[in-house]
């Protein structure tokens, strides 16, 4: 499961998104029989976290750079919080004007069911 804010603002340098991506996860079927440690379980979860920070920025970059295209849909926020400036502006040459800062959160749990045949 996953939750999303996105907080816009509209500022003289320009327009700029703060979106906050929390994903939750569990872990069912460990490789091996003993159960991750709280070590492990941190370092999954700040790699996890490290991957989709990535992605969302390389999707964002190329929804300006390469679509030209707000498939993010950052439009609706921004019209709902400032809707007589978004009835003067073209949205289109905005969005490749517009920043993004991106906080993720990862919450993984671990569901101990035991494989029998996994490797000990």
């Amino acid at each position: 499961a996953s939750k999303k804010k996105i907080k816009p603002k509209l500022t003289e340098g320009g327009i700029e998104f703060e979106l906050e991506m929390s994903f939750n996860g569990t872990l069912l079927y460990p490789e091996k029989v003993k159960p991750i440690s709280d070590g492990d379980m941190q370092l999954i979860q700040a790699t996890l976290k490290g991957m989709l920070e990535q992605e969302i920025m390389e999707s964002y970059r190329n929804s300006i750079e390469t679509y030209r295209c707000d498939y993010f849909e950052f439009n609706e926020v921004f019209r709902i919080n400032y809707p007589e400036a978004y009835e003067r502006m073209n949205w289109a040459d905005e969005y490749s004007k517009t920043s993004l800062t991106l906080a993720v959160n990862v919450k993984l749990e671990q569901i101990n069911l035991i494989d029998y045949g996994a490797k000990q």
